[in-house]
């Protein structure tokens, strides 16, 4: 009989799978509820941007045709991250983000989607989204605009009507 055995048994084989795959679900696990936290805070945060935005033109001022009035929300995507501003309407994402606060990490996607106009706040635009003093609807006159925000596959979204300016959630 050998004393000196080199190797593993197919116990300690099966134990060491075994560990490895318990340990990679609850990494695979942790990953996914961060990103659909982070999802899910980003709509939030987005949807009271866009609440105080109606409140604020029925408060002080419809947004008007020249970008003027108080009742805009602009979004944008600058360095890496979402920035959301209230008030006057804006075509800057430097002055969105000076003006505004963070809303998300760029790892994220927003889309803002209107009748005819559906687009992704990229690097280089500005969403703006207007609401009417006398009823907080849309200034466009759009029937309903809505948002979607997403990290591969986890997604929110909601809509705003655009009569009213209510937000529905999804």
């Amino acid at each position: 009989m050998r004393d000196n055995n080199k190797g593993f048994s197919l116990f300690e084989m099966v134990l060491v799978i075994a560990i490895v795959g318990i340990m990679t679900l609850f990494i695979t696990i942790s990953i996914s509820t961060v990103s659909r936290n982070d999802v899910l805070r980003t709509s939030e945060r987005l949807q009271t941007m866009v609440n105080k935005a109606r409140v604020n033109a029925m408060a002080k001022g419809s947004a008007t045709m020249g970008g003027g009035g108080n009742g805009w929300i602009n979004i944008a995507k600058v360095g890496g991250s979402y920035y959301a501003s209230v008030g006057e309407c804006s075509d800057d994402p430097q002055v969105v983000k000076k003006n505004g606060e963070k809303i998300g990490d760029g790892k994220l996607t927003i889309y803002v989607a209107g009748e005819d106009d559906d687009k992704m706040v990229t690097d280089s635009t500005v969403r703006h989204l207007g609401f009417k003093q006398s009823t907080g609807g849309i200034f466009t006159g759009a029937g309903e605009i809505m948002f979607l925000v997403k990290y591969k596959t986890t997604s929110s979204y909601f809509s705003v009507d655009g009569t009213t300016g209510r937000i529905t959630t999804y």
